[in-house]
């Protein structure tokens, strides 16, 4: 974002989700939807693709995971309409591939991009762009690229399934988002200790760390948990 800002030239994110995960995890086992995932990234990396005629991640383009199942791309140097045709040469890689060779089932993949300015000037609205992006594409019909429009927002919210994780596809997501960053920098976390008590003798044994969130946009925890989940900050 900095380097773009000085340059002013814009750069896209493509955000990657696998379809139907969770049925393929039911049927075959997570263990197998773990090696699908690990498959997507071989081609989203290039891994998989030495000396193959596939998708080729260029030098300054960086993956990496973005949640539970999605991956992400990020394109330096991308407009939209780059973003698209990379996006695009994602999906096609993997509708192609012979997962049959490596034992697995076949999957498709739903993706969405975006590209700064255009659709976000600061991380947390860039991150929510591609992110909306991708259950629009899963409601049309899996296996198609949805690139961002503001009026997304509207149409997600008024899904009848939303993801599991659709705190972070509210409105107020962007929000979310910034109080989530600013609450692990500045440790906005309050821990109250709750004894564990030996029930014969009495004596506390130990103690359960409870954490609490001090930002007024979490209401709960759980709050907390769901922004953590959307944007990959889990760990931190």
């Amino acid at each position: 974002l900095e380097r773009a800002r000085r340059t002013g030239t814009p750069f896209g994110l493509i955000v990657i989700d696998v379809d139907n995960l969770g049925e393929l995890n039911d049927s075959y086992g997570p263990s197998i939807g773990d090696q699908v995932l690990r498959s997507l990234a071989a081609t989203v990396t290039g891994e998989r693709r030495v000396g193959e005629i596939g998708f080729t991640p260029r030098v300054e383009e960086i993956a990496g995971r973005y949640g539970g199942d999605e991956l992400a791309l990020l394109l330096p140097q991308a407009g939209k309409n780059d973003a698209a045709e990379r996006a695009e040469q994602v999906r096609k890689d993997i509708v192609a591939h012979d997962f049959a060779g490596e034992g697995l089932p076949k999957v498709t993949v739903s993706i969405g991009f975006a590209a700064a300015p255009a659709d976000g000037r600061h991380r947390h609205e860039l991150v929510l762009a591609a992110a909306l992006a991708v259950p629009a594409g899963k409601q049309a019909g899996r296996n198609r690229i949805v690139g961002y429009d503001p009026s997304l927002a509207d149409k997600v919210e008024a899904m009848p399934e939303r993801p599991s994780r659709g705190e972070g596809f509210r409105k107020d997501g962007i929000a979310r988002l910034a109080a989530l960053d600013r609450s692990i920098a500045q440790r906005s976390f309050h821990f109250h200790y709750q004894p564990i008590v030996d029930s014969r003798s009495g004596v506390i044994t130990a103690y359960e760390a409870l954490c609490r969130p001090t930002d007024p946009v979490f209401a709960s925890p759980l709050e907390l948990i769901h922004a953590s989940e959307t944007a990959g900050r889990v760990l931190p």
